[in-house]
């Protein structure tokens, strides 16, 4: 008996390093991209190099090269990309900010959307305001809900759809924003007059169970 423990136990080893053997030589095998700016990026991501990454994320004249090494970034150094991600939600570049922003989303912990409200509120440009109620929206911390109330009247009707979902995504309750101005108001009107039972409910939800929580 004791004899068919070892051996089940030396063949599962086995198999263990074969399958990592297998997943290093295939990851180091997949060909780089054809476009030389990307493929030195994915180079950096493969080595691990956060320093080099925030480096072509600051400086690369091409805004495709720079929002793809911001993803590389958040990828290698996770939550300690926080920090840079936080500055280029104030970037002058319109698709870095908007990248920024649905990095930032993702990675911070629930509820730390200080940096997203602050650049929600000064954002000028559609795309990147949509951008950033999307990301509030995935973070789902409660303090993007009073932002986004009032942007359910936007003049863009990208943000007033980014602003709705985000709200649901948060709260569990659907924006009804109708077919006009005054069916928007009249939805904001509500929203606000529920906030406490909406806030009630919503640390019901997640006191109940904290794995929902993101890792």
């Amino acid at each position: 008996m004791f004899g068919s423990n070892r051996q089940f136990t030396l063949i599962g080893g086995g198999v263990i390093l074969v399958l990592i053997v297998v997943v290093f030589l295939t990851r180091s095998s997949v060909p780089f991209h054809s476009d030389p700016e990307i493929a030195k990026i994915e180079k950096l991501e493969r080595a691990g190099d956060a320093k080099g990454l925030a480096e072509a994320v600051k400086s690369h004249p091409r805004e495709d090269v720079a929002n793809r090494a911001m993803t590389a970034l958040a990828h290698v150094a996770k939550q300690d990309a926080l920090t840079e991600l936080q500055a280029l939600l104030s970037d002058p570049r319109v698709s870095v900010r908007a990248t920024a922003a649905g990095q930032y989303g993702s990675l911070a912990p629930r509820g730390q959307v200080g940096p997203l409200v602050a650049a929600f509120k000064d954002e000028k440009d559609p795309r990147v305001k949509a951008a950033i109620a999307n990301a509030l929206g995935q973070n789902q911390g409660w303090d993007g809900v009073a932002p986004l109330i009032p942007a359910l009247d936007d003049p863009n009707s990208q943000v007033r759809t980014a602003a709705a979902n985000a709200v649901l995504r948060i709260t569990g309750l659907r924006p009804d924003l109708g077919k006009s101005p005054a069916d928007r108001k009249r939805a904001i009107a509500s929203l606000n007059a529920r906030m406490v039972s909406m806030k009630t409910g919503y640390d019901a939800y997640w006191n109940s169970d904290r794995s929902k929580e993101k890792k």
